[in-house]
C-alpha cells in the first residue's frame, strides 16, 4: 500500500506479545475451562452420565481446540516478525546493540 509507514520495531514487540503473552494467558484459560468449566462433579443422581461426557470434553477436545489455537497464534507472531525482518528490523537491532555496546552492554565480537 503506498503511504503506509510500517515500524519494524513495533511489529517486533507485537509478535512478542503475541508468542509469550498472549499465549500463556491463553494456556491459563485452558486450564480453567478444562478443570473448572468442565468439571462434572455437580452432576449426581439422574445427570450423573453428564459427568462422564464434561470429563470427556475437558480432557480431549478442551485440549485439542486450546493446542491449535495456540499453535496460529504462535505461527501468527513467527510471521509477523519475519515481515518485521523484511521492514529492516535487522538493521535497527543491530543498531541496538551497538548502542548497548557503547553503554557498557553487550559487546560487539
Amino acid at each position: 500500500m503506498a503511504g503506509t509507514e510500517v515500524i519494524a520495531r513495533d511489529l517486533r514487540d507485537y509478535a512478542r506479545y503475541l508468542h509469550v503473552g498472549v499465549a500463556s494467558d491463553l494456556d491459563l484459560i485452558r486450564m480453567d475451562a478444562r478443570y473448572e468449566g468442565c468439571n462434572g462433579d455437580g452432576f449426581t443422581f439422574l445427570l450423573s452420565p453428564l459427568a462422564d461426557v464434561m470429563n470427556f470434553v475437558g480432557l480431549n477436545l478442551v485440549d485439542a481446540a486450546f493446542r491449535m489455537g495456540m499453535n496460529k497464534m504462535r505461527n501468527t507472531a513467527d510471521g509477523l516478525h519475519a515481515t518485521a525482518y523484511d521492514y529492516g528490523l535487522a538493521e535497527i537491532e543491530n543498531q541496538e546493540r551497538l548502542n548497548r555496546t557503547n553503554r557498557g552492554g553487550n559487546r560487539a565480537i
